[in-house]
């Protein structure tokens, strides 16, 4: 049986993936990514930053949102967040 390693499951791990999915609902804009994960945009490029996040990381793919869990930006879903509505 195959188990994950460690790592994978790490809140690190987990943080880069859900602004990289984030990114690739947007389309690679960075302030709707933002607004999606409900955070400031330079607070996004810190995080990029320090999560070491390279663009071509969240260049679309015929798969990028499919089971990411994030809803594509302009939506009109609730975040899994907050109850206000993706702006």
């Amino acid at each position: 049986m195959y188990f994950p390693s460690p790592e994978y499951f790490s809140l690190t791990m987990m943080k880069r993936k859900l602004i990289i999915d984030a990114l690739r609902a947007c389309g690679g804009n960075k302030q709707r990514a933002a607004e999606l994960l409900e955070i400031g945009r330079t607070t996004l490029y810190r995080k990029m930053k320090e999560l070491e996040i390279q663009s071509w990381e969240w260049v679309r793919s015929p798969t990028a949102t499919a089971g990411s869990g994030v809803a594509p930006c302009g939506d009109s879903r609730k975040t899994p967040f907050s109850s206000r509505p993706i702006s």
